[in-house]
């Protein structure tokens, strides 16, 4: 995973993550949150953008790659 695909999520510590295993009723889970819901969709729009950059550019450079490769 991603930082972007873990936005909306408080990272766990190790001992944290061990006790959710008996945590049945879901009550260690933890959000990040925003101060109004404006907000928390300007900044999942942001995330939304930089992993969509990130794509692009990964996909990008296999182009180039695979281009580069073609014409040998």
């Amino acid at each position: 995973m991603t930082e972007y695909s873990m936005f909306l999520f408080a990272r766990p510590s190790f001992v944290e993550g061990c006790a959710r295993l008996v945590d049945l009723a879901g009550t260690l889970n933890e959000y990040n949150y925003a101060p109004d819901g404006a907000q928390a969709d300007r900044l999942g729009s942001v995330v939304d953008t930089a992993a969509l950059a990130g794509d692009f550019a990964v996909a990008r450079e296999h182009l180039l790659v695979e281009t580069k490769n073609a014409k040998r």
